[in-house]
């Protein structure tokens, strides 16, 4: 049995298939009462335990990570462009706030993540975003915010052998956790951080594309799998993926 942090209920969790497929890629995921959410790119989705689609809502590009927060689900959203030079503010940034029905109730304009909105997360009465990092800087931010998103601070994290920012966030186990991409043949996607962001420790794990933790006990992470169907991809016809979760348990002997 797995402990479900979000809702305070146990939980059986497994690893898991979406149903279907949908344009574009997984971007984030999160657990609440039983039910498993997903953020797809175009599509906002809500399965049972099992992966079996209760709720699909469509979304604007670029829906991004997502966390669930006081009953709602919020979602990092980006409608312009990632990973442009900050001095050109070309992003568009916007945390989309849903209930758990998937119904929009609020957006919310960001305004200083000039290198684009792509991860969310909540922790003891504050929201932190990340996302995307021009080719030239040497750190990637992570940006806190107040419940009511006032910015209060930044976060800068080496970039390391990560690729273009940060893509997830999570807090489990006492611990912020990155989900990365990073530069070819380098697998440590995984990252642990201490409460001021400082890494402690980088995972052969991926949870670039969604990270939820799932038991409070024994070191679980719930991290999300994206799966191609069609390689066709470009900007008016973005590729058809499958969608799931699986368990982790987290490894002492990371580098």
């Amino acid at each position: 049995m797995c402990f479900c942090s979000a809702c305070g209920t146990t939980q059986t969790w497994k690893n898991t298939k979406v149903s279907g497929n949908f344009r574009g890629h997984l971007q984030g995921i999160d657990i609440d009462n039983g039910k498993i959410y997903f953020s797809q790119t175009f599509n906002l989705i809500r399965t049972d335990a099992n992966g079996n689609i209760e709720r699909i809502v469509d979304a604007e590009y670029h829906h991004g990570d997502i966390c669930i927060a006081d009953g709602k689900l919020y979602c990092a959203v980006n409608k312009g462009k990632f990973n442009q030079d900050p001095k050109k503010n070309l992003a568009k940034n916007f945390v989309y706030v849903y209930n758990l029905d998937l119904i929009c109730l609020d957006i919310i304009p960001i305004n200083n993540m000039p290198e684009g909105l792509g991860a969310i997360e909540y922790h003891n009465g504050k929201f932190y975003l990340g996302g995307g990092c021009y080719k030239e800087e040497k750190t990637f931010k992570i940006f806190q915010f107040s419940k009511d998103f006032k910015f209060e601070k930044t976060y800068e994290i080496p970039v390391g052998n990560s690729l273009l920012g940060v893509q997830t966030l999570a807090r489990a186990h006492g611990k912020f956790w990155l989900g990365c991409y990073t530069i070819k043949g380098d697998k440590f996607h995984l990252w642990e951080a201490d409460d001021n962001f400082n890494i402690i420790k980088k995972h052969k794990e991926r949870g670039d594309v969604g990270i939820a933790e799932v038991n409070q006990s024994n070191a679980t992470l719930m991290i999300g799998v994206n799966g191609a169907i069609d390689k066709k991809y470009h900007e008016k016809n973005y590729a058809r993926h499958t969608s799931g979760v699986k368990l982790i348990k987290i490894k002492e002997n990371e580098k």
